[in-house]
């Protein structure tokens, strides 16, 4: 078996439809723990026991698909470009190339399975 391209699994999120009940619901009613969050996007991200989970509020235009949408897949990898050279390598359609994302601190970038769904990757920065 190969080791994984895109490191291992990081975090998942749903889209919601109002931010701030999400917060108090999955915060004060389901006890996870509040990470981070970012309110010009609407996100929030919780340690769920041990498990990253987040919400999201779908934007104007926002089909419910890929990340921000419904379930998404969100993966950690020491080192973003080699690993999106090896998707590039495989036939892997590449959504955004990676780049710099200040509010969640990380260099991210997505991509697609066969079946249009979307996932990000994700590289602290230092």
């Amino acid at each position: 078996m190969a080791d994984p391209v895109v490191g291992k699994f990081m975090a998942t999120t749903v889209h919601v439809s109002d931010h701030m009940k999400s917060l108090k619901f999955y915060s004060e009613t389901l006890g996870f723990k509040l990470v981070d969050k970012n309110e010009n996007l609407k996100l929030a991200m919780y340690d769920a026991g041990g498990v990253t989970f987040g919400h999201h509020v779908l934007g104007e235009g926002d089909t419910g698909r890929g990340i921000g949408g419904v379930t998404g897949l969100i993966f950690q990898t020491p080192d973003i470009n080699s690993a999106f050279e090896t998707l590039k390598s495989r036939g892997v359609r590449i959504g955004e190339e990676p780049s710099k994302r200040e509010a969640l601190n990380v260099i991210m970038g997505t991509f697609y399975d066969p079946d249009d769904n979307e996932f990000a990757v994700w590289q602290p920065l230092e």
